[in-house]
Order: structure tokens, then C-alpha cells, then sequence
């Protein structure tokens, strides 16, 4: 969906799929107008939700989320001078409401994640506090240890949080969700779109990237792509 959405772009560079020097974040990149998109996906079977722990804690040798995520803006930073690097997790889990992270005391009221998100995450994420000093002391204790997971320093992992996107609920794609000629032709794209992907993922020249014209040609759209006629390529540009 977001190939197809972006694949009109003058400015789209080139897709990257499964890339093993994108650290965690080899799902999917998109580069285009000099900043990289990379995303990771973690998706529960009925979503559910998603707490300070799921973001911080590890599982077996995998370290803990906002450290993968962090890993990955590191790296693809370092491969990728003079582009803006944009880490995204995406989730179809809602931040929690009844597990918090660790809190000084007094404790924040609320004290559970989702609140952690709106008031400490995302004003840093908006830019409008600039260091910790700035942050809610009942807050301090989590940011703590928050940054220390992600293995950054601070000035680092100030700039980190601008270029890191939480996307919690998210929703898959659903195919015939619409009923007009317009959302027919976008539920074909995509299916087209997804089975050229998945050919590039197991051709056995294990290619990872596609610049935008190279995907147009497997595609067969350049003649689509060439025409400026909104009816005749229907992308919903959001």
C-alpha cells in the first residue's frame, strides 16, 4: 500500500526489502526527497496491547524494541549520509492503560504507558521540550531508562525520538473495502505490487533494492506512471 501510494512520486528513490545492513529495521525502507523510511513491524493476531516493557525488555538474544529501533536509525544513518533516517514501528496494539513504566515518586496520575506516551514521548517527538529539564519530573525515572536501553547518549537520543514514529493501531490493508472503480483498481495495484516484492525477496540474485524505475519496469506501468491523469493511476494521496 505505501509503494503504490508513493510509487507516483517524482521524488521516490528506490525500496528496500529484508535488507540485512538495515539492522531490526529490514522490514521495508522507502527513500525519497532525501529521508529514508524504515520500518518494523509487530503485529499481535488480535492486537491487544503494548506496554514500557515491550519496548524496553528483550526477548532471548533480541535486544528490547527501542533499542533495535535505534540500531537501525544508527545504521542507515551511517550508509546513508545527507538523508534524514525516520525509524517506524508499526503495530496494531494500543499503547497500555494498565501497565506503566517505572515512575519516581510522587507517581504521575495517570501512571500507566499511554500517558507516558502523550506527556513525555510525544511533546519531546513534537519538539516542544528540548531536554530532560523540560519533561515532568514524575516522568524522569522512565525517560532514565528509557534512554539508557536505547544505548544512545542524550543528544543522540533526542534527535533519535524526533526521527522514531510509534504507530500503534494500525490497521492492515483490507481489499475490497470500498465499492467504486477507483478502490478496484487501487485493490489490483497493490496485489501487484506485493507479488513483484515477494519475486525480488526470493529471486536468487537477492536483490534488496528497487529504484523507482526499476519497480516501474517489473511493474509494466511506465506508460501508467508517465500519465498525469488522476483517473488513469487512482492513488488516494494522504
Amino acid at each position: 500500500e505505501i509503494v503504490v501510494r508513493s510509487i507516483r512520486r517524482p521524488d521516490l528513490l528506490w525500496i528496500a526489502i529484508a535488507d540485512p545492513k538495515a539492522g531490526r529495521v529490514d522490514d521495508f525502507q522507502i527513500a525519497a526527497d532525501r529521508t529514508i523510511d524504515a520500518y518494523q513491524f509487530k503485529w499481535s493476531g488480535y492486537g491487544g496491547n503494548f506496554s514500557y516493557v515491550d519496548l524496553t525488555k528483550g526477548s532471548g538474544s533480541a535486544p528490547g524494541l527501542i533499542k533495535q529501533l535505534a540500531d537501525g536509525w544508527t545504521k542507515l544513518k551511517e550508509q546513508n549520509p545527507g538523508f534524514r533516517v525516520v525509524v517506524h514501528l508499526v503495530t496494531n496494539e494500543q499503547p497500555s492503560t494498565s501497565v506503566g513504566p517505572p515512575v519516581s515518586k510522587p507517581a504521575p496520575v495517570p501512571a500507566h504507558f499511554s500517558a507516558f506516551i502523550e506527556q513525555a514521548w510525544k511533546p519531546f517527538a513534537n519538539g516542544h521540550y528540548t531536554s530532560e529539564s523540560d519533561l515532568p519530573e514524575t516522568w524522569r525515572t522512565a525517560w532514565k531508562a528509557l534512554l539508557a536501553a536505547s544505548g544512545l547518549n542524550e543528544t543522540e537520543f533526542l534527535q533519535f525520538i524526533r526521527d522514531c514514529k510509534l504507530e500503534f493501531g494500525a490497521r492492515p490493508y483490507v481489499a475490497g473495502s470500498g465499492g467504486s472503480l477507483e478502490d478496484a483498481r487501487f485493490d489490483k495495484d497493490v496485489r501487484e505490487v506485493t507479488e513483484k516484492i515477494f519475486e525480488a525477496v526470493f529471486d536468487p540474485q537477492l536483490i534488496v533494492r528497487l529504484t523507482r524505475e526499476e519497480l516501474i519496469g517489473r511493474l509494466g506501468w511506465k506508460s501508467r506512471v508517465e500519465m498525469h491523469n488522476i483517473h488513469a493511476f487512482p492513488v488516494d494521496e494522504l
